[in-house]
């Protein structure tokens, strides 16, 4: 399923609590803005490896996630480059649905007020208090919101390229991927053949082709389906 904007603003209708089970931020940071905009709390979980993650959001109270970016490690790798075990999983499922029973019955003074962080192999668990990051300046939560993720300027662009069965992805804003380990990151799934070059990846899966660029930009060769090429992207890129 591939969800927008539109999609949003329609099933958020009467909607008391928003549950993340998404897989990539760009997702989220919709998500996060239109919560926002709507004044409804939202519950972010992630979860790689045996590394997991979970913050509740109160609009007009905690730091949003636009606000945490870039200070917090939410990590980047994704569940089919580094795999998952089943117990980070029902870790952040756990502390979800207990933060969501807190507010949805009426309990908001024993929310966790915390950022819950744990890695089960590396037997670290550690609570944050993100407090102090909330910025008055956010354009997503702050005191002139602008909810700049709802906009187009910052969605993902997707174009199908005319009589290629391909699809070309462009992130929403500039990054910078280190080749290298792109490469060897999808030459460690072995399933398909990877080649490179100081220019892009080329990885072949199934009957599908990533080609990948520095800057996030990728060519989804073997779909016209912009669904099913984003979900590949976001499942080997993150």
């Amino acid at each position: 399923l591939d969800v927008g904007v539109e999609e949003l603003e329609e099933l958020i209708q009467g909607v008391d609590l928003m549950m993340d089970a998404t897989d990539n931020f760009d997702t989220r940071l919709l998500m996060n803005d239109m919560a926002l905009k709507h004044h409804i709390p939202w519950i972010y979980g992630g979860c790689v490896g045996s590394y997991g993650v979970t913050y509740t959001f109160l609009p007009g109270q905690t730091p949003c996630l636009h606000c945490l970016m870039g200070t917090v490690p939410f990590g980047g790798e994704t569940c089919d480059t580094a795999g998952i075990i089943p117990q980070a999983v029902q870790m952040v499922t756990a502390n979800q649905t207990t933060e969501a029973f807190k507010l949805l019955g009426g309990y908001p003074e024993d929310l966790r007020g915390k950022l819950l962080s744990f890695d089960l192999w590396k037997n670290e668990y550690v609570a944050i208090a993100v407090d102090r990051l909330k910025k008055s300046n956010c354009p997503s939560c702050g005191s002139q919101p602008t909810y700049p993720y709802l906009s187009t300027s910052h969605r993902q662009k997707t174009d199908v390229l005319c009589g290629r069965d391909t699809v070309q992805i462009r992130p929403a804003n500039r990054i910078y991927l280190n080749l290298a380990e792109i490469a060897d990151r999808f030459a460690a799934l072995g399933e398909g053949n990877v080649e490179w070059n100081s220019y892009l990846v080329s990885f072949s899966v199934g009957e599908h082709r990533l080609v990948v660029f520095a800057d996030g930009r990728a060519l989804i060769h073997g779909t016209k389906d912009v669904a099913k090429a984003r979900s590949l992207y976001h499942r080997y890129l993150g």
